[in-house]
């Protein structure tokens, strides 16, 4: 995502929440969505409601020391059941994209 001008990679996003987390499963996705005030903002999408409080994964992330642009807003991680895959098992991105473009800001 480009958030202020800035690239902000969700590859290493993830990898620092999960690096919080400790997961032996995916649990999330980083999505980017539209935003009116720094052109993108970042979508946490997660399927484990007990494993991700997402005000205390912000916190731990300030804590590591992330850049604030790649820090996503507590209210911008949106619990999904499950996260969508392809038939061959990888995460599909499309569909993470289209479902973040409900959260984007007009």
């Amino acid at each position: 995502s480009k958030i202020a001008g800035e690239m902000v990679p969700h590859e290493l996003v993830e990898r620092e929440i999960n690096n919080i987390l400790c997961p032996e499963d995916r649990l999330l996705a980083v999505c980017g969505a539209p935003d009116s005030s720094k052109g993108e903002k970042l979508i946490v999408f997660y399927c484990d409601r007990e494993r991700l409080a997402p005000e205390q994964v912000v916190k731990r992330l300030r804590e590591r020391g992330i850049p604030n642009l790649w820090i996503p807003k507590a209210e911008n991680f949106i619990f999904i059941p499950a996260l969508p895959t392809l038939g061959n098992g990888k995460l599909d991105l499309a569909a993470l994209r289209r479902k973040a473009m409900e959260y984007a800001d007009a």
